[in-house]
């Protein structure tokens, strides 16, 4: 079984590509300065973002605070909704399928949510 700290180091290693991918970007748009490369620049930092957001819809799924009940969200709810880390771990604030209350759901990831 995988521990937090595997998935911790994995979406660190995941955000630190992403933004090197933006960094390198933006020294070749800065040097290029057209209209094209300013469009393949924004393509690119799109197709990361849903890469990322892709990847993490796939590997998390949360539990409600209130009831417990394990459940996941699509891509777009994980991309727009509000999220954080705190001392007991990350956490998005969604609205549980189960209970109907809106809290700040603990994450878990999907190989966990199973074994449960």
């Amino acid at each position: 079984m995988k521990t937090m700290g595997y998935y911790w180091r994995k979406t660190v290693l995941y955000l630190l590509v992403f933004i090197t991918i933006i960094i390198i970007g933006s020294v070749i748009f800065s040097t290029y300065r057209s209209v094209f490369s300013l469009i393949v620049y924004g393509l690119v930092v799109l197709g990361g973002l849903f890469i990322l957001v892709n990847w993490h819809a796939r590997t998390f799924a949360y539990r409600c605070a209130d009831c417990g009940y394990e459940f996941e969200v699509s891509i777009w709810r994980d991309l727009i909704s509000p999220h954080g880390v705190d001392k007991k771990g990350g956490w998005k604030y969604l609205r549980c399928p189960d209970c109907g209350r809106w809290m700040k759901a603990s994450l878990l990831p999907k190989e966990r949510a199973q074994e449960i």
